[in-house]
């Protein structure tokens, strides 16, 4: 929910959705989405010590900030990460740009506005939080639809998904691929039933 509402905030400062990932000027994938969200999760001190003149990765000697513990927010306490771990659970998912539609809230490499999402904020599902599953909370790796949905098998029995309204569902690992992959476009038209929720 802390991440939904910091989604919420950075949309409302600037009018538009974080990147999934930074790119520097050679196309390079240098660090997460994480990175824009630490002003809006009460860490602008980390959030600063990112190193934007040069853009380099978040595992260059440049970048040291990034390469520490995870901040609370990004990570379950239902995860078996050890304290102090770099490690972060709360995925967004992104696509590359399919121009002929539908898309994903988050798309590779673009700005995305609330207002792009004709099915609703409330009926997109733009994250995932995967307590088997963690990567370094600063690196630029997303989750495809695909890899998303292969990972959420890998759950017991439920997940919790954040949709774009900030509201945050626990779902059944058993929803069919079609209904997650509907679920997390953003404008083909497709809503949430009530039987896609763990009771």
């Amino acid at each position: 929910r802390l991440i939904g509402l910091a989604l919420h905030n950075y949309e409302a400062t600037y009018k538009k959705l974080p990147t999934p990932y930074a790119a520097n000027s050679n196309g390079e994938k240098v660090w997460s989405w994480r990175i824009a969200m630490l002003p809006f999760i009460e860490d602008g001190t980390t959030f600063q010590k990112a190193d934007f003149k040069n853009m380099k990765p978040w595992d260059d000697p440049a970048n040291t900030a990034l390469q520490g513990p995870a901040n609370p927010y990004f990570t379950s306490v239902r995860s078996d990460l050890p304290p102090g771990s770099n490690g972060a659970n709360i995925f967004l998912i992104s696509n590359p740009e399919n121009k002929g539609g539908p898309n994903s809230a988050f798309v590779d490499g673009v700005y995305t506005k609330f207002s792009d999402c004709s099915d609703g904020i409330s009926n997109t599902l733009v994250g995932v939080l995967l307590v088997k599953h963690n990567v370094p909370w600063a690196s630029p790796e997303t989750l495809s639809t695909e890899e998303a949905y292969r990972l959420i098998q890998n759950e017991d029995q439920t997940f919790i998904a954040l949709f774009l309204d900030g509201a945050v569902k626990r779902l059944k690992t058993s929803i069919d691929e079609q209904t997650f992959k509907a679920l997390v476009t953003r404008d083909g038209g497709e809503q949430m039933y009530p039987d896609m929720l763990e009771p």
